[in-house]
């Protein structure tokens, strides 16, 4: 045998461990887990804000398909969601998330009340688009339709803007974790509603 020349190794592979399995492994911090209370809330925003871009999708001129359907469909559909699964989701912010909030944070009463305004405007909406689609059809109440669902729209935008910035990422980080169970307890009954 030659002294001096390098000896070729064999390679021995080693078999990795899949990334998912590590993570899944590691455990998030009890917080992190029990701070999902919100992760409802936010569930439902995306789906808002998926909802909102149909109904303006509805409302562009343009050959109509069941996915695009006639304009006074899309609004009826959204006074139909904004009266139901929207309503449950309001009452559920006004009525738990809220006043929780208030208790824990008073801190959070002045960025809270803008928020409550939000949905009682958002609720007298809702009455006056019910009201509009009763009314007899003509061009007047075209006009009124296409305002307020414009208004509607850029209202809950803003609102769930606001509303995630505002609260939601700052309370998640802030509340005690005895807390953020109660409110995920209760939050997941109300929101099951809907």
């Amino acid at each position: 045998m030659l002294t001096g020349m390098p000896v070729p190794r064999k390679r021995v592979r080693t078999r990795r461990k899949p990334a998912r399995a590590a993570a899944s492994r590691a455990r998030a911090p009890k917080v992190a887990r029990i701070a999902s209370a919100f992760t409802r809330l936010r569930n439902q925003h995306r789906a808002m804000l998926v909802r909102l871009a149909h109904f303006e999708a509805a409302l562009r001129p343009g050959p109509r398909t069941r996915a695009a359907p006639a304009p006074l469909a899309a609004y009826r559909a959204l006074a139909r969601w904004l009266a139901g699964s929207f309503a449950v989701h309001v009452a559920a912010e006004d009525g738990v998330l809220f006043p929780a909030l208030s208790r824990e944070l008073p801190e959070l009463s002045l960025t809270l009340e803008p928020l409550r305004d939000d949905h009682a405007e958002l609720g007298h909406m809702t009455a006056s688009l019910q009201q509009r689609l009763a009314s007899p059809p003509g061009p007047e109440r075209d006009e009124q339709l296409a305002v307020l669902g414009r208004d509607i729209v850029d209202l809950l935008r803003l609102h769930i803007r606001n509303e995630e910035r505002s609260v939601l990422d700052w309370s998640e980080r802030v509340l005690p974790p005895a807390t953020l169970r109660e409110l995920r307890a209760r939050l997941g009954r109300l929101l099951a509603r809907s």
